[in-house]
């Protein structure tokens, strides 16, 4: 049993979209910019390509896009097409770290709020400390001004 026997009868699978002509594909690595790592070696050969492609087209007029499978890329330089695969490199590397950052900032947005909650709960612990030692305090101050005669003199003075 294939994999389309299993798409119902009725189900009809949508149609390749062309592949873009020569004069696109140019005109998309002339337009990108000086450190896009896609087009980067692209751009500098761009020239060469182009007539080696028009060679193949005008002989072969056949086939709608020529093969790119021989063409010669002994002039692409190998430092700069090193640099461009270690961007590459680089921009998949930040991708997938870019993936796990969501995940992560939920994570420690929890543990901030965690700990949000617990400083509220030592803020009202201290508070509740705070009014106590308050409440002592004036509870001792209170005991001594009527204990030690702080207050008004209740002997009489002599004449």
């Amino acid at each position: 049993m294939g994999v389309m026997s299993k798409v119902s009868k009725g189900t009809r699978l949508s149609e390749r979209p062309k592949p873009p002509i020569w004069e696109d594909i140019e005109a998309d690595v002339t337009a990108s910019s000086k450190d896009d790592v896609v087009f980067d070696v692209g751009r500098s050969n761009l020239p060469n390509v182009s007539a080696q492609l028009l060679k193949e087209k005008a002989n072969a007029s056949t086939s709608s896009t020529a093969d790119l499978s021989d063409l010669d890329t002994s002039s692409y330089d190998p430092e700069k097409v090193q640099a461009s695969y270690e961007s590459v490199l680089r921009l998949m590397e930040s991708y997938e770290h870019l993936t796990t950052v969501p995940a992560s900032l939920r994570e420690q947005y929890s543990n901030l709020q965690g700990l949000g909650q617990d400083v509220l709960g030592s803020i009202s612990q201290l508070r509740e400390l705070a009014h106590s030692v308050k409440q002592e305090t004036q509870a001792q101050s209170s005991s001594a001004d009527t204990g030690h005669g702080k207050g008004k003199s209740t002997r009489k003075k002599k004449k």
